[in-house]
């Protein structure tokens, strides 16, 4: 079983933009989860604020990442296949319409500290981030992203929407660890974009941080900022966070705080050369709380009361952590049927159709 030696993360954040408008809480948002990131889960930090986010800085930044190495204040760490890396982005993003991007594809760039607002070559393309990021080594990766228009990051990545969350067992913990994986949690859709501004908008504040932000630090921290949230209280109640139950926790409370703000989750597929298709990665990024011992997850044990294969039996609402895993084979079957004008499903009575 593989085994994740070092944990990293990237973490970005800006609010006082030269050219375009100031935002409130993207930095406090930025120093915070790095803040947990280090103390609570003990994470190397590249903090990089305003100044140190300019598009000169990021340029250099994914340059390096290219080069499967991030430039630490003062080292350089290469990315190794036992690292998870985490990277977050708080600040302005910036759509390009259809019609003017390239192939006639929706675009979407992160603004650098000294964007301007009429000139997309002052922006970061969320493609080039997102390959350079995809490029790297880390068993494991996951993507945040806080801004405007943040969902076209994961549409970039040809990703598939992920399941609920479901209780961890000890198998589950086992083949998350094993396999690798890259994971896309967004806190707006592809298109959604601030009400006051055209194109740029002021993120709205919750306590100190945005709306997403403020959300994503409660469940990170496990409820230790004095809160008694009985979701967050059940999440943690086994000393570690997946990355489907952070987002369940987001998808469930963003939109009591931020009306018209949509939540996104992906797993991006990579081509496989051997089979030459592409494939979902099966492993998932976890956050283990200290004290957390695999070894005190439970163990699913099969037997007639619990055997997943129901035969010709119903699922009934009991059997709902058994009935997941069909989102996939149901989207390629879309794909089949969407090619044709004409699709026959033959079967035996109760065999699946």
């Amino acid at each position: 079983m593989s085994k994740i030696k070092r944990s990293l993360a990237i973490v970005i954040g800006i609010d006082r933009y030269q050219h375009i408008p100031q935002l409130k809480n993207a930095v406090s948002d930025a120093v915070e989860l790095a803040r947990v990131l280090k103390n609570l889960y003990s994470y190397e930090v590249l903090l990089l604020l305003n100044r140190r986010a300019t598009k000169t800085e990021l340029d250099r930044l994914v340059a390096n990442l290219k080069n499967k190495t991030i430039p630490f204040d003062n080292k350089k760490i290469k990315v190794e296949k036992s690292d998870r890396l985490l990277f977050y982005f708080a600040g302005h993003g910036f759509a390009e319409e259809a019609q003017d991007s390239e192939a006639g594809k929706p675009a979407g760039y992160f603004m650098p500290q000294d964007a301007e607002a009429d000139n997309k070559n002052t922006g970061l393309s969320m493609h080039e981030v997102y390959e350079a990021l995809s490029s790297l080594d880390s068993h494991h990766l996951l993507m945040i992203l806080d801004c405007c228009f943040a969902g076209r990051f994961s549409w970039i990545g040809q990703g598939r929407n992920a399941a609920r969350s479901r209780q961890l067992y000890r198998q589950n913990y086992d083949r998350f660890i094993k396999h690798r994986t890259e994971q896309i949690i967004t806190s707006a859709a592809h298109d959604e974009e601030a009400q006051d501004l055209s194109r740029f908008g002021q993120r709205g504040e919750k306590n100190g941080n945005s709306p997403f932000a403020h959300l994503l630090l409660k469940v990170l921290q496990g409820n230790s900022d004095g809160g008694r949230d009985k979701a967050i209280e059940a999440i943690v109640e086994d000393k570690i966070i997946t990355v489907q139950e952070l987002f369940t926790y987001l998808q469930n409370e963003l939109g009591k705080v931020a009306q018209g703000q949509t939540p996104g989750l992906a797993q991006p597929r990579k081509y496989d050369i051997k089979t030459g298709e592409y494939v979902y990665l099966k492993g998932e990024y976890i956050f283990p709380l200290p004290k957390f011992n695999p070894e005190n997850l439970k163990k699913l044990k099969l037997d007639k009361n619990s055997n997943p294969y129901k035969g010709l039996a119903s699922f009934e609402t009991e059997d709902t952590q058994l009935f997941y895993g069909r989102k996939t084979l149901s989207e390629k079957l879309g794909e089949i049927v969407n090619k044709q004008p004409l699709t026959i499903v033959l079967g035996a009575s109760g065999s699946g159709k």
